[in-house]
Order: structure tokens, then C-alpha cells, then sequence
């Protein structure tokens, strides 16, 4: 089910040649924060990273990634998607090391901000190939509610690093060491190169892992308003701000808890977002091939070939 990863160095090109207001950035990882949840139900239905983006404004990492980069993209900002690990927390047997997206600003040849709007940065870290000493930002941790000091390092990579058969990591690379302030042992990374195939590589393994779907709707503060998971395929579990509204079966939601989820599932899924529910009958055996987007290329102008005499 596993299939290679697909990577390259950043471009010239990706460079952004006018000032990059880190406030400007800040508000839209906010905004994204509240716009577009973390959710694994698109996925579920047949749907990649881009289509849950473009019809329901929420999806996984790489959904979430590809939002904040449509919003970037607005204010005249380039950038772009790239792979990492991830922390403990997250981890799970059948996920192969880079089993992440993340999101990379590149201020100049040196200097990039990186972004995680799936791991509820609120600021952007600031990496450099220069300076390589430690900084720290404040993630949030929403099951907890609590602010998480994070502390990070530019790495340089000379050599070739295989990290397993499918993933391997080119020689002359960058990456970001990363930890919780709290733990210096748990370390996850973020490379600094493109990834080129994120929904092949990444969502056909964790959606084919995770199976049963789930959705956190998350607000401007980063605070969990509404947590929403399969149990399995019958039952489901609804939380409010972290406290436990129902768990049973689907078909008996109570009036007064579909009252509290309906305005986070319609302005996702539309008025008849019930039909979600309805889980697909292969949903616990099912393994995932999920295509990415095609890559839409710039129409290059012809050169003619001069005749000489």
C-alpha cells in the first residue's frame, strides 16, 4: 500500500521578493485555525486533499496546508508544501517515518518561515541556514487546551539519508529539529524540500490506517469548540469544549446535541451532512490509493528557431 515519496530542492523561484509581514501570517494561521478543521472525513468518501479543500474546507494536514497556502496566496505570498515526522503523540505502528505536511515561506535564500496549521502553531517558526542556534514559539495542544512551548534548529544534512524503503532524504538538505519544550526527547522534523506527491505518499497510508473518520472544529483562540469520531462504524462520539455530549449509536443522536454540531457539519458538509454518518460498508478493511491534484503547468512560449544563410 506504501508508495515512494516524491521530493525536490526548493526553486530560486519559490523566493518571496517583498517584505513578509509575520503578523499578516500569524492572523491567517488563525483564521485557518477556525476555517478549515482537521477532519478525515472527505477521505473517506472518495475524496483527495485538494477536493476536501475546494468543497468542504476541511481535511487533513495537507488539506490544511493547501488552505493557509490559498491564503498566502492572496496577500501575493509563495509557498510550499513540505513533508516531516511527527511527535509521539501522533505516532502509530503502521505510519512510516514521514507521515506529515507542512507549510514553508521562503523569505530569501537563507531564511524561511515554517508553518503547521495542523499542529496549531501560533506563530511561524523562523529557520535559518546561518544561524542554527535554538528558538522557541508557542504551539497549542487542543485536547488539553494548553499552550506548548516548542523549541527548534536548523540542521544541515551532507549525506543521503534513507529512512526507510519508500522515503529517503537527499544529500545537501536542510531540516528542522524540533521538540517540546517539556520533552527535548520526543523530536520530530521538518525537511526543507518540496514534497510533490503528499496525498499519494502520505493520505493513501494514514486515511488506510486512522479508517474510522473523525473532525475538530477548532476556533480563532485554539481552542477545541467540537470534537466529532467514529468509535466504530455505529457509534459515534460528540464532545463539546472537551466535555462528552453523547457516545452511541448514530441513528440516536439527541435533538439537543444535533442543535450544537449542526452549524460546524453544515458549513462543512451542507444541510444534509447526515449522510455522513452513513459510514461506507468497507470502511474497517478498506486500503487507500489516494491520486494528488494534477500539477498545473505554466504555458511556456514557444522560441522559433532562427534560419541562417
Amino acid at each position: 500500500m506504501y508508495f515512494p515519496i516524491k521530493l525536490k530542492h526548493f526553486k530560486k523561484s519559490y523566493i518571496n521578493h517583498t517584505p513578509i509581514p509575520k503578523q499578516l501570517i500569524e492572523k491567517l494561521m488563525r483564521e485557518t485555525a477556525d476555517e478549515c478543521p482537521f477532519s478525515t472525513f472527505p477521505y473517506v468518501f472518495n475524496m483527495n486533499s485538494s477536493q476536501a479543500n475546494r468543497i468542504h474546507k476541511t481535511g487533513n494536514c495537507i488539506t490544511l496546508s493547501m488552505y493557509l497556502k490559498d491564503k498566502l496566496s492572496k496577500h501575493d505570498i509563495q509557498s510550499i508544501l513540505i513533508p516531516a515526522t511527527i511527535p509521539r503523540m501522533y505516532s502509530h505502528p503502521n505510519y512510516l517515518n514521514i507521515s506529515h505536511v507542512a507549510l514553508a515561506i521562503l523569505i530569501n535564500l537563507d531564511e524561511a518561515y515554517i508553518c503547521d496549521p495542523a499542529f496549531y502553531f501560533k506563530e511561524p517558526m523562523k529557520v535559518s541556514a546561518i544561524n542554527t542556534q535554538p528558538s522557541e514559539i508557542i504551539s497549542q495542544n487542543i485536547y488539553q487546551n494548553l499552550p506548548e512551548p516548542l523549541i527548534y534548529k536548523t540542521v544541515f544534512q551532507p549525506q543521503q539519508h534513507i529512512l526507510n524503503p519508500y522515503q529517503k532524504i537527499p544529500a545537501n538538505s536542510f531540516h528542522v529539529e524540533t521538540f517540546k519544550k517539556q520533552d527535548p526527547t520526543d523530536i520530530w522534523k521538518y525537511y526543507l524540500m518540496e514534497i510533490l506527491n503528499p496525498d499519494q505518499a502520505i493520505s493513501s497510508f494514514y486515511i488506510s490506517t486512522k479508517r474510522l473518520p473523525f473532525i475538530a472544529c477548532v476556533n480563532q483562540s485554539f481552542q477545541m469548540t467540537l470534537y466529532i469520531k467514529f468509535i466504530d462504524q455505529n457509534t459515534i462520539s460528540i464532545k463539546n469544549h472537551n466535555d462528552t455530549l453523547y457516545q452511541g449509536n448514530i441513528h440516536e443522536i439527541p435533538h439537543d446535541v444535533l442543535l450544537i454540531i449542526q452549524p460546524c457539519m453544515i458549513k462543512h458538509f451542507g444541510t444534509s451532512f447526515n449522510k455522513y454518518f452513513n459510514l461506507p460498508p468497507d470502511v474497517n478493511s478498506k486500503i487507500y490509493h489516494i491520486k494528488d491534484q494534477p500539477r498545473t503547468k505554466k504555458n511556456k512560449k514557444k522560441k522559433t528557431k532562427k534560419k541562417y544563410t
